[in-house]
């Protein structure tokens, strides 16, 4: 198969991944600046800098048939089963709270380790895994984010982010999610209609 990395940009609901009726939407947020203007918790800065923002998944969201799961990261850490809310637990008692989703037919959801969730589509067999990521040093300061690897067969075919380029950035923003046609029912932190402009290459990773 092949493995391409791509950007998240900006800020809001973005279409990751879409082939037919399956669709991945992230969530994106700058995890370098807030309304108080301070970097992480201890740092600060006076201007909103776009090309030099940090912009990470806050919330996932994924959708196939009858089947969506969005993975939540505020104010609490859960995941939403069509509609049915479980909390995401991340912390070293998760072997005790693991999310489990067997009996939902055409899905599966696990959390195969403390940080991480597979969903599996079962009848076509693409599958998402989302790793929660907690860091509290670097330049940045304290930050939280969901890292996404969608996983598909080598016949799928995507629009979205996930299927751009550098040298079609004149694509990028038609990947913004407009307002009414959001995926999620649970996020709050998510803002629609945002242009989309690259800012790093390592926040989604497509394997088909």
């Amino acid at each position: 198969g092949k493995s391409n990395k791509f950007t998240m940009m900006g800020q809001g609901e973005f279409v990751l991944a879409k082939d037919g009726d399956f669709q991945v939407n992230g969530c994106q947020a700058d995890q370098n600046w807030n309304a108080e203007n301070t970097l992480g918790d201890d740092k600060t800065r006076t201007f909103k800098n776009v090309k030099g923002a940090l912009t990470w998944n806050k919330e996932v969201v994924a959708k196939e048939g009858a089947n969506t799961v969005e993975v939540i990261m505020e104010p609490t850490t859960k995941v939403i089963v069509n509609g049915k809310s479980i909390n995401f637990d991340v912390t070293g008692s998760w072997k005790q709270n693991r999310v489990s989703v067997k009996d939902v037919a055409g899905l599966y959801v696990r959390q195969h380790r403390q940080n991480q969730l597979v969903i599996k589509f079962t009848e076509t067999g693409r599958m998402l895994v989302v790793s929660h990521m907690s860091k509290s040093s670097g330049r940045f300061g304290t930050r939280k984010a969901f890292n996404v690897v969608i996983k598909a067969p080598k016949t799928a075919t995507y629009t979205g982010l996930c299927a751009e380029k550098k040298t079609t950035k004149s694509n990028w923003a038609t990947s913004a999610v407009g307002a009414g046609t959001s995926l999620f029912t649970g996020s709050e932190t998510c803002k629609a209609a945002v242009v989309a402009e690259v800012v790093k290459e390592e926040d989604a990773v497509v394997v088909a």
